[in-house]
């Protein structure tokens, strides 16, 4: 993706000083393989960018990111690095409806749209927000988040979560996720008309689903802070390469969820 040139310039823009480093790119950058150009595709790219970012020890970096035509914020948490925020925004002119990215945090949007970043240094933890918006200028997603968070402080690199986090119901593409904790570490799950049958492993909740007509395997894994999951599942024995993202019900403040169904039935 990048030359040589390219690599060393970025390298000693990382090296100033400063405690935000915004980073634009025309193709996603945290989102996994989804069909679209990312710089997923190309993972020794994307794992360069990653090691820089800890080599230098540039704190604050943000993505922006477009291509998609459609809207969504993501989140990575590579090992020993703080969380990458990648703000997906576009198209104003042809929208293609919201896909269902494994790293999402929260809901997608899936019409015309721009995205708005805004900085705010006044407080004591300055914060930054993304958000976007539909084209009557309404917030259709919106997340704050402080730029302490975007460090290295040991606080951000480690997980605070155990198996009981993911009890509980969770906003998913595909409705709504129960996970409810059986004995000798088995949980079971149903959305939709999909049951699932799930044991804890060493990174998560691992196990199958059945359908009314189909079935296969599922994985779920938590951020550190357990605000989101990050699923996969597959059909039947394929692998599992499929999303399925998680997310509580309060980030849909600013989100129909008959977008989702509008979306996919019109596509």
């Amino acid at each position: 993706l990048l030359g040589e040139a390219q690599w060393k310039w970025l390298e000693s823009e990382l090296r100033k000083p400063a405690r935000l480093r915004i980073i634009g790119s025309s193709i996603q950058f945290v989102a996994p393989h989804n069909g679209y150009e990312s710089w997923s595709n190309m993972p020794m790219e994307k794992q360069r960018m990653i090691d820089l970012i800890k080599i230098t020890r540039a704190e604050g970096v943000v993505f922006l990111s477009g291509d998609i035509h459609a809207s969504e914020l993501c989140l990575e948490e590579p090992q020993g690095c703080y969380p990458l925020i990648d703000h997906t925004s576009s198209s104003l002119n042809v929208p293609l409806g919201a896909s269902s990215t494994r790293r999402r945090m929260g809901p997608g949007f899936g019409g015309a749209n721009f995205g708005v970043v805004e900085i705010d240094w006044s407080k004591a933890d300055p914060t930054i927000s993304f958000s976007t918006k539909d084209t009557s200028n309404k917030t259709r997603i919106h997340h704050t988040i402080p730029l302490s968070r975007l460090t290295f402080d040991e606080k951000n690199l480690i997980w605070r979560t155990t198996p009981d986090s993911f009890a509980g119901e969770w906003q998913t593409f595909y409705g709504p996720l129960k996970l409810v904790k059986g004995n000798n570490g088995t949980w079971t799950g149903i959305c939709a008309d999909r049951t699932l049958k799930l044991t804890e492993g060493q990174l998560g909740l691992l196990g199958t689903w059945q359908g009314e007509n189909q079935h296969g395997k599922v994985s779920f894994t938590l951020t550190r802070d357990g605000r989101f999951l990050n699923g996969a599942y597959s059909y039947e024995n394929l692998p599992l390469q499929l999303d399925w993202a998680g997310w509580k019900a309060d980030w849909e403040t600013h989100f129909q969820r008959d977008d989702y169904y509008k979306r996919k039935k019109k596509n």
